[in-house]
């Protein structure tokens, strides 16, 4: 890629949910560290927060029908609650789904990024399921410490169309972990990766590398001494790139 910029990339932080209980505290660490990474790729960077459903919807609909056409690439990346559906949660409590996001952007509806990557990369739970580990006669305490989850993405949900990427924090049906004061764990160890690598690895390789990183972490979840541990699923992710991609 060799246009300046190289891209849109559209930042979806859904953080505000009205509601102690949902509001996803440590969001703000992803934002930044997202936004600071993309500018150094030199994409153009839009943060769109605290989106209702259709607010979502309309995001995708009104970027796809902008002119792409001096660019390389589009990245889209959202931030909020999921579940096990796939779908995406607005701050209102209604939900759009994955797919229909994606859809906007395949040819026939944005034709000016045809045969370009385009990048959808999503935090948001798949789930509720967890990977717990323990020492040898320790009782699992499955409520979670420190650590906040995005549960509430279609587990067959996949590009329908050739150059897109799409990737989740967590495997189909399982939780990707938030901590409040540093963000969450898909995202950050997602941005680390590509600054480190991005000149010699392409994606797919890097996005292996995510998925490593993240099946060696585990997360203290409370208990004796923190002796309760989760190990946060590794990264899922799907693609129709048809070549190399070097960020």
């Amino acid at each position: 890629m060799s246009s300046n910029p190289r891209g849109k990339c559209i930042i979806i932080n859904n953080s505000d949910f009205g509601n102690e209980a949902y509001n996803r505290h440590g969001a703000e660490f992803d934002e930044e560290k997202l936004v600071n990474l993309f500018k150094e790729l030199f994409f153009d960077v839009d943060v769109r927060p605290n989106l209702s459903a259709n607010a979502i919807r309309g995001v995708a609909i009104e970027v796809a029908a902008r002119d792409h056409s001096a660019f390389d690439a589009f990245v889209f990346i959202i931030m909020s609650h999921g579940n096990d559906r796939d779908i995406i949660y607005g701050v209102d409590a209604r939900y759009v789904q994955t797919e229909e996001l994606m859809s906007e952007f395949k040819a026939n509806k944005c034709p000016t990024l045809q045969n370009k990557p385009k990048l959808f990369i999503v935090q948001a739970c798949r789930g509720s399921s967890q990977d717990l580990v323990a020492p040898a006669n320790h009782k699992i305490d499955l409520v979670s410490r420190g650590n906040s989850t995005d549960s509430t993405l279609a587990r067959g949900t996949c590009p329908q169309e050739a150059d897109f990427l799409l990737a989740y924090g967590a495997a189909p049906g399982y939780t990707s972990y938030r901590n409040p004061g540093s963000g969450s764990l898909f995202i950050q160890v997602l941005v680390d990766v590509i600054r480190t690598h991005h000149r010699d690895s392409h994606l797919s390789e890097l996005l292996q590398e995510v998925t490593s990183q993240l099946a060696e972490r585990e997360i203290p979840q409370g208990g004796p001494n923190h002796e309760i541990h989760a190990l946060q699923v590794p990264a899922h992710s799907s693609s129709t790139l048809r070549k190399k991609l070097y960020l």
